[in-house]
């Protein structure tokens, strides 16, 4: 997914609440799959960008341990 083009407040307000409605419910299905979220993979998640989520999203249901959902150069 490409960078979104954000002509005007309205344009980055409506793409900040997009991903805040992929964040949370990522970070649900983390804490309820592998208990309490570090501050670090929390911080991870709040900095993303739609494309890491998804990619995460992908993850979540093959990996052994929260550390396969964020490791880098994996496919996914």
């Amino acid at each position: 997914m490409a960078a979104p083009v954000i002509k005007n407040f309205a344009d980055a307000w409506r793409y900040e609440a997009e991903l805040y409605m992929h964040r949370e419910p990522l970070k649900k299905l983390l804490v309820k799959r592998f208990g309490t979220l570090s501050r670090k993979f929390n911080k991870r998640i709040e900095w993303a960008e739609m494309d890491d989520l998804d990619l995460w999203y992908d993850r979540i249901f093959d990996a052994h341990s929260i550390q396969d959902i964020f490791a880098e150069g994996q496919p996914a």
